[in-house]
């Protein structure tokens, strides 16, 4: 999620969902914020941030091939559906979306990934 790591927002150890990397958060303490790269440590913090989010939900919708993945949280509040701090920062088929929801389906669209991350 480009741009939701920063430390106003989940980049904080306060928030249930907490992203880990180069724009808040950081594992190590010699890491400098932007300065210093994302590292596998913290992508797999976030990811374990994620995962634990709505465990039984996210079970649900990847056993059903990504079917209705509005029913996450994560997804309803990034598309603006529920409230969110961060306000609407991916539309239905966007490709921060498209990354989501083919994660979800374990089909993973690595374009729809990497355009995302150019984003403003």
């Amino acid at each position: 999620m480009h741009r939701c790591g920063t430390l106003d927002c989940h980049g904080s150890s306060f928030r249930n969902f907490r992203v880990y990397g180069d724009e808040g958060l950081r594992l190590a303490a010699g890491d400098i914020h932007v300065i210093s790269p994302t590292r596998v440590g913290e992508s797999d913090q976030t990811f374990l941030s994620l995962v634990t989010l709505e465990p039984e939900v996210l079970t649900h919708v990847v056993r059903e091939g990504g079917g209705a993945p509005e029913r996450l949280s994560l997804i309803r509040k990034a598309r603006g559906l529920d409230d969110h701090k961060g306000g609407t920062v991916m539309s239905a088929g966007d490709d921060q979306d498209r990354c989501f929801t083919s994660w979800l389906a374990n089909q993973p669209d690595e374009n729809a990934c990497k355009r995302s991350l150019l984003l403003p």
